[in-house]
Formats: structure tokens, C-alpha cells, sequence
């Protein structure tokens, strides 16, 4: 879980753990991501990690700054076969815990929910039609 550098993600904010006099500082994991892309480079084939991961400055009502994450990577699977596995996971974990009705999942393009809520579509807009500063006026 500690790591002799931060998350190379500038937008991840990591946890640093002061070591003291007699041992560096290191940074608490913001995501196993990067070691198991290195397992799966060297051949794991499928991997899994269920556990804690730490990221700085995402506190509120939603967020803390320790939480548990599912991670998983499939080789060979294409977005389709994943989302059939994510929806048979949320379904299945739905279905387990919660009262009926059973879940309805609609599976939705990026594409279209940018053009369902915002009325743009995100392939063919102008840089200045998505920047985020777009409808403050």
C-alpha cells in the first residue's frame, strides 16, 4: 500500500506518509492500476483487486479519503463483453440487497449522454463549446 512515489495522474492527489528522521516519505496507493498493468504485461491473464486506496483532497458528503475500490482487467474481453460483466455485477449486487423491482439497465453512448443532457454532441463540438468554463456566462 506505500509507494516510493505519487500517483503519476497530475489530477490524483496522493497521501504522503512522513517517514521521519530515519525513513523517506512514501505515498499511500491511489489505485492498484499501475501494478497490475505490470501483471498483466508480464502474463497474469486475469487479474482482480478488491481493497483500500487513499486520494487526497476528496472529502464531502460522497467521498473519503480512504475507500475500497473493485479493479479488474480482462484480456481478451472488448467493451461489450465488459459491460456485460459490469451490468451482471451491479445487477446481481442489486438483486442481493435491495427490494424489488429487479434493475433495468440501459445501456447509454458517451455520446448520447452528452447530447441527452447538454444538447452537444462531444465528437464533433468546439474546443470552446467543451471547455469547462462553456454556459457560466
Amino acid at each position: 500500500m506505500l509507494a516510493g512515489a505519487a500517483a503519476t495522474d497530475p489530477q490524483i492527489d496522493s497521501l504522503a506518509v512522513d517517514g521521519g528522521a530515519s525513513e523517506p516519505t512514501r505515498y499511500l496507493q491511489t489505485s492498484p492500476e499501475f501494478g497490475m498493468k505490470r501483471l498483466l504485461a508480464a502474463g497474469s491473464g486475469a487479474i482482480y483487486y478488491l481493497g483500500k486506496a487513499f486520494r487526497r483532497e476528496q472529502i464531502g458528503r460522497r467521498h473519503n479519503p480512504e475507500f475500497t475500490l473493485l479493479e479488474w482487467y480482462r484480456p481478451g474481453f472488448d467493451e461489450q463483453r465488459l459491460m456485460d460483466e459490469v451490468e451482471a455485477l451491479v445487477v446481481g449486487a442489486f438483486d442481493a440487497h435491495c427490494v424489488p423491482p429487479p434493475v433495468v439497465v440501459e445501456r447509454v453512448s458517451y455520446r448520447e449522454v452528452f447530447q441527452r443532457v447538454l444538447g452537444v454532441d462531444p465528437h464533433t463540438a468546439a474546443l470552446e463549446t467543451l471547455s469547462p468554463d462553456w454556459g457560466r456566462g
